[in-house]
């Protein structure tokens, strides 16, 4: 009676600190809980287009920051269930498909001389990124 029951074990991949020597994870822990993560790890097209294009890279980066995402499916959106993550988190994830890379080198990468070779503000969701989410089968969560 006094076991507790590890029956979920949240992946220990790429929490924004030391992505270099992090592995990326290949199975997804839960289907009811829906993770965007871990669908953006395990999507090979989209994984190589943020690995290889520093603009998409930073796009997506912008899009992940200040916003809220939904799987779009019956059930996560009946029930509400939303993913988001902070800024740090964000350029963990991304710092982390590009190898040898840290989230500073993609925290607040919208603000200052960056954004003149073409970055998007923190929060700002380019239709390039909304499409590919999609394609994905995740949607951004306008607030009305």
């Amino acid at each position: 009676m006094g076991r507790k029951l590890n029956w979920y074990k949240r992946p220990t991949h790429n929490r924004g600190i030391e992505s270099s020597s992090l592995s990326r994870p290949t199975k997804k822990i839960m289907d009811h809980y829906p993770d965007l993560e871990q669908d953006i790890y395990d999507c090979d097209w989209l994984s190589k287009k943020i690995e290889t294009n520093e603009q998409y890279a930073q796009h997506f980066y912008a899009a992940l920051c200040n916003n809220e995402f939904q799987r779009n499916a019956v059930w996560p959106i009946l029930r509400e269930q939303t993913w988001s993550c902070t800024w740090r988190y964000a350029g963990g994830i991304v710092a982390h498909l590009r190898d040898n890379e840290d989230y500073i080198d993609w925290y607040c990468s919208g603000m200052g001389t960056k954004a003149l070779t073409g970055f998007v503000g923190e929060g700002f969701v380019t239709d390039e990124v909304r499409e590919d989410l999609l394609r994905l089968g995740w949607r951004v969560v306008d607030e009305e």
